[in-house]
């Protein structure tokens, strides 16, 4: 592996025993200036794409449950309101007919 100042300059000086000075330039022209594992190959490239998109996605996602939320919340709403008329109305209607059995 060629990586770090020490290595490359070895790799230089074997390379210029056995290749024109031309040919060692090019050479190492062509090698990374880093450490070979912090090169990034196409798959971590796609490997980022497809994390980049799961985070649009989540983010999509968290967006839809805050809207179905509010919505849940008003429809919430309109019941606890509909069912508080429909049991004062029972209590009206149970009311009266206890008036009404306690006239007859």
């Amino acid at each position: 592996m060629v990586s770090g100042g020490g290595t490359r300059d070895r790799f230089v000086r074997t390379a210029s025993t056995l290749f024109p000075p031309d040919e060692v330039d090019f050479l190492m022209d062509r090698l990374a200036p880093v450490d070979w594992s912090e090169v990034a190959t196409k798959a971590d490239l796609r490997d980022l794409a497809t994390a980049s998109e799961m985070r649009v996605g989540f983010a999509q996602l968290r967006t839809e449950m805050a809207e179905l939320r509010g919505d849940l919340r008003a429809e919430m709403h309109t019941v606890v309101r509909s069912w508080t008329f429909a049991v004062m109305g029972l209590q009206a209607a149970t009311i009266a007919g206890v008036i009404a059995a306690v006239r007859i």
